[in-house]
């Protein structure tokens, strides 16, 4: 973990800008945390983000940047990197409890909860979906619900025996959920799985 990290001006008439704190995994920038005090919204931090962005700030070796972070002691919203063109505050998360679905907003708490380790690799990785839509290309983080989701159907396929039990289950939710990123990345993760690496046309007919 690094912080007040100094960068150049990229784009001229700009001025250099200094990022708050940054988590690097195998020496890489892959989770940028934007802070703001108590007094100010997230919004803003995610307003500084965005002029990061417009910026070009995240380029050469910060072009590895995975998920981005507005913080506030009282507020937190993450998102994935993104172009300029793409960049929409509606895609800015709030961390949910797995058992209640209410939001975190305690820095604290997301702080153990999200950027611990190795939840902080899984989500900049398990957790991640490239979306290679041409002329659209970009990465996805999946929200709060997609990721117990997930890991609750793994926890249920590492233990289930295909060969005699037959189906085990089926994905759903109400439109515009998610259901195909969460099925997708449900399968595609559970694949590595030893026991059912032969069986994936069958498992995405389960997660249909």
């Amino acid at each position: 973990m690094v912080n007040q990290i100094e960068r150049p001006k990229v784009v001229d008439g700009k001025k250099d800008r200094r990022f708050d704190v940054t988590l690097l995994i195998n020496g890489l920038p892959i989770v940028q945390i934007e802070l703001k005090k108590s007094m100010h919204s997230a919004n803003e931090a995610l307003n500084q983000i965005q002029q990061y962005i417009t910026e070009k700030q995240y380029s050469d070796i910060f072009s590895t940047l995975q998920i981005l972070v507005a913080m506030t002691p009282h507020e937190i919203r993450y998102m994935a990197n993104t172009k300029e063109e793409s960049f929409n505050k509606a895609f800015a998360f709030n961390w949910q409890n797995e058992d209640d679905a209410k939001p975190v907003y305690s820095w604290k708490t997301f702080t153990d909860r999200v950027l611990s380790i190795p939840m902080a690799h899984d989500l900049a990785t398990r957790y991640m979906v490239v979306d290679g839509t041409k002329n659209k290309e970009s990465i996805k983080v999946m929200r709060p619900y997609q990721v117990y989701a997930t890991k609750r159907v793994l926890e249920a396929v590492n233990k289930f025996k295909f060969d005699t039990e037959g189906k085990l289950g089926y994905v759903w939710h109400t439109t515009g959920s998610g259901k195909t990123i969460t099925s997708f990345k449900t399968a595609w993760l559970a694949s590595r799985l030893s026991h059912v690496d032969k069986r994936l046309s069958s498992l995405l007919t389960v997660l249909h």
